[in-house]
């Protein structure tokens, strides 16, 4: 019950927290038949909030089995579809719960449901896939021995963040092509059967993602990503995007091609904000429409700015880890949304009676905020840069970050 109360909110959240989300090869998501969702996990929640808001398709989690050791907590993961799994370090034995877990994800799988899975098996804020262990594969393997007249789906989904944790960055999903395993006849062949499935959704998983090539830091590719964004723009949508592979496709070739770090000689002016960097001059009608919209940009966004500031205030206090800084702030300023925005609403409906429910108009109105004030942002910047720079030198910056892109995609570095 409370998935389906928390689906709508959660979708308006993402859409606050990215500017951008583009969805890619939907069609490959079996709609009424049992499938096993492998994602990577790169933060502490997003990825399974995307799926479940943004997928026409209701999900079960299996998630960490510490986390429902807390009964209030439990009860509220059980009712938002979650299923705990526990690991090694959750003690030898909690681990024999596992088998009753299993026999879960099967009893769902052969009800034809979706079931969500990282096969990763932990959380760590990269862009790459990292080892992806045998639990997949086993689940699969194991369902259709139970249940051989089931068509059962493994489809493998990449997640591509320009950067978790930072505010208004842009999201790419992509749902690759479905694998569909047999049934192993031989339980002698189980062990290699389990090992080759395994090996193929680490090799699907990972051509949906980015690569970090051996001889380049983490660091100096997110630069160049950066850069990238100055060839390919990525602008603010309020719906998600569909089938827009195109930005993707580039990032994912400038990773496969970025083979050793790169002198970013030329571009250094422009950080630490190569990812907003717009050499453009502010055009008179720029201004003009600017000045139009600011006052009820500003309205807009201060209408629903509280929530926000709690999130981000609790996230400060309690959040040490970069994987769940994105996530933790997202959650908390929900929270505080659900209940200021459910407080007000009745004491508005005993002032000013059926006008209170003018206030479901908010979330919209902040949405449209947000994308005005990317818009303001944007203008704002380069009217700072002008005035540091000047355009001429602007125009020298960008056509040196455009040019390491193009070395990077011939090759040539």
């Amino acid at each position: 019950m409370l998935y389906f109360i928390l689906r709508p909110l959660t979708r308006f959240a993402l859409k606050a927290y990215f500017r951008r989300i583009t969805i890619n090869g939907l069609e490959n998501l079996p709609l009424d038949s049992p499938v096993l969702l492998c994602s990577n996990h790169p933060t502490g929640f997003i990825e399974p909030c995307l799926l479940a808001c943004f997928l026409p398709r209701t999900l079960h989690f299996l998630v960490r089995g510490d986390l429902f050791e807390k009964p209030v907590l439990s009860k509220i993961l059980i009712s938002t579809n979650q299923i705990p799994i526990y690991r090694f370090r959750d003690g030898y034995g909690k681990l024999r719960n596992n088998r009753k877990v299993m026999n879960i994800s099967y009893e769902k799988l052969a009800e034809g449901k979706a079931i969500l899975i990282f096969p990763e098996a932990s959380t760590t804020e990269v862009k790459h896939l990292r080892p992806v262990k045998k639990g997949a594969a086993r689940m699969a393997l194991e369902t259709l021995e139970l249940q051989s007249d089931k068509n059962l789906t493994i489809v493998p989904i990449g997640i591509n963040y320009s950067g978790p944790n930072r505010w208004r960055s842009y999201v790419n999903i992509n749902i690759g092509d479905p694998i569909h395993p047999e049934v192993v006849e031989d339980q002698k062949e189980m062990p290699r059967a389990i090992k080759d499935l395994t090996v193929t959704i680490e090799k699907k998983l990972s051509d949906l993602l980015l690569v970090l090539n051996d001889n380049v830091a983490q660091e100096s590719l997110n630069t160049v990503l950066d850069l990238g964004q100055w060839d390919i723009p990525v602008k603010t949508g309020l719906r998600v995007k569909h089938n827009e592979p195109e930005k993707f496709i580039q990032e994912r070739d400038l990773s496969l091609k970025l083979n050793e770090d790169v002198d970013f000689d030329g571009v250094e002016e422009a950080r630490p904000d190569l990812h907003k960097f717009d050499p453009k001059p502010v055009s008179f009608g720029e201004l003009l429409f600017g000045a139009l919209i600011f006052i009820p940009v500003c309205l807009f966004l201060l209408l629903n700015a509280l929530p926000v500031i709690i999130g981000i205030k609790i996230r400060n206090k309690y959040v040490r880890e970069n994987e769940f800084i994105a996530s933790i702030a997202i959650a908390a300023s929900l929270g505080a949304y659900m209940i200021l925005f459910t407080l007000i609403f009745i004491i508005l409906l005993f002032v000013v009676g059926w006008w209170a429910f003018l206030m479901f108009l908010l979330p919209y109105l902040g949405l449209i905020g947000l994308k005005g004030r990317d818009y303001l942002k944007n203008i704002q910047y380069r009217l700072k840069l002008k005035s540091k720079l000047g355009q001429s030198k602007m125009s020298k910056i960008y056509d040196n970050g455009i040019r390491i892109v193009q070395k990077i995609q011939q090759n040539s570095l």
